[in-house]
């Protein structure tokens, strides 16, 4: 059994996904197996002929080498083998993207970065941008590949469902109706969506075909992102001896509660925070009081000064006509300024950056868990097993 790596898998699904269904004629013996599906030298064989088709383009000059050939011809069997898992997955989870979601995606506005120009290009749809390409061939190959981009999107949100709900099960994070609810309203605010070119998230997701019980999922997996980074944080300061009471959460609401002209202060603790529910709130504050004194108790005072003199901004006079001083602003190292160095410089460390890195996962990981891969083409297991996995190859076990 080996193991097979790879940089980055977006930069060529959608090709792989054309070429996958390109050819149904040449060689038909196996050249590698999913689960029992066969990909046929046939298959792997028109792949490399579009491959070797674009990059002859005389704009390129390619010169193809036996190594470079050799290469491409993992590359194109690792892509293959890819999208054939990720259709398997597709049907297992019952996932589809209809024509009415294409034609949806099609008609959206688009913003493309230039690298000649080095300036972004808009494009009032996406279709125009398709149209405007040198490498655009056909209607239908368009409309695969923004198939393929959406329903990579889709299994991408059904993977990162399995791996959150698993590591909040173990931790025993629940998500209430109440802050889904607050979520989703975020996603409905106006403006939410400008960055994407729609008016709120929600007209985003809608967009790409999300039902109203799929916006709130994705709403879901964002919270439980959030409280498990959250939770585990809590759990590292109570393993330094720091617990945070309820009375400690008390007395910093306190702070939210002494302006008169507000009726409804815990509302407005809730709005500073960001957050929809009662509980939510008091979770959150949990979460910065452990960080504060987590932090005070990690981080030495000399450090957090040390900090604070390299970082701090540069003393400010105004002087009048005259060259009287009528304005100054002088920065002192006080109480205020050591807390907000420690806190800073524990989140510069190596224990703190493993938190921010939870919710993460290894999207091929979990989408070839428990595969069966076999590779049958001899010139693409000759390669694999006398060179080290490069950054073109795929992260899965293959026999």
């Amino acid at each position: 059994m080996r193991k097979v790596t790879i940089l980055t898998l977006l930069c060529i699904i959608a090709l792989c996904l054309l070429l996958a269904g390109c050819s149904n004629g040449g060689d038909s013996s196996e050249a590698a197996s999913v689960n029992g599906e066969t990909i046929t030298v046939g298959q792997l064989d028109a792949a490399m002929d579009e491959i070797i088709e674009a990059w002859d383009d005389p704009e390129f000059g390619w010169d193809w080498t036996e190594a470079d050939l050799e290469s491409a011809r993992v590359q194109q069997l690792s892509g293959l083998i890819f999208n054939l898992r990720f259709e398997q997955v597709a049907a297992e989870a019952g996932i589809e993207v209809s024509e009415d979601v294409v034609d949806a995606r099609l008609a959206e506005p688009h913003v493309d970065f230039d690298w000649d120009t080095e300036e972004e290009v808009s494009y009032d749809t996406y279709e125009e941008f398709f149209r405007s390409q040198d490498w655009f061939s056909d209607e239908q190959t368009m409309r695969d590949s923004v198939r393929s981009e959406l329903l990579h999107h889709r299994i991408d949100l059904y993977l990162q469902s399995i791996f959150l709900s698993q590591a909040s099960a173990e931790m025993g994070v629940e998500i209430s109706q109440g802050a889904i609810d607050g979520e989703v309203a975020n996603y409905r605010a106006p403006g939410s969506g400008h960055g994407l070119g729609f008016e709120t998230f929600e007209d985003f997701l809608h967009a790409r075909g999300y039902s109203e019980d799929q916006v709130r999922e994705h709403a879901h997996l964002i919270l439980l992102n959030r409280y498990l980074r959250e939770g585990r944080f809590i759990e590292w300061a109570r393993d330094e001896g720091i617990e945070i009471t309820d009375a400690d959460i008390d007395e910093f609401l306190q702070s939210f509660f002494f302006w008169e002209e507000e009726e409804n202060p815990l509302e407005h603790a809730m709005n500073s925070f960001g957050v929809s529910s009662e509980a939510e709130l008091r979770t959150t504050i949990e979460f910065r009081l452990a960080e504060e004194r987590l932090a005070s108790h990690l981080i030495n005072d000399e450090d957090a000064r040390v900090h604070w003199e390299e970082n701090r901004g540069e003393d400010q006079v105004e002087l009048d006509e005259d060259g009287n001083v009528i304005a100054e602003v002088i920065y002192e190292f006080g109480e205020w300024e050591m807390q907000n160095a420690k806190v800073t410089l524990l989140r510069e460390s190596d224990k703190f950056q493993e938190f921010e890195s939870i919710g993460e996962y290894d999207f091929s990981e979990l989408l070839f868990a428990g595969a069966d891969i076999r590779v049958s083409d001899p010139v693409v297991r000759n390669w694999l097993e006398n060179n080290e996995p490069d950054e073109w190859t795929f992260n899965f076990e293959w026999q």
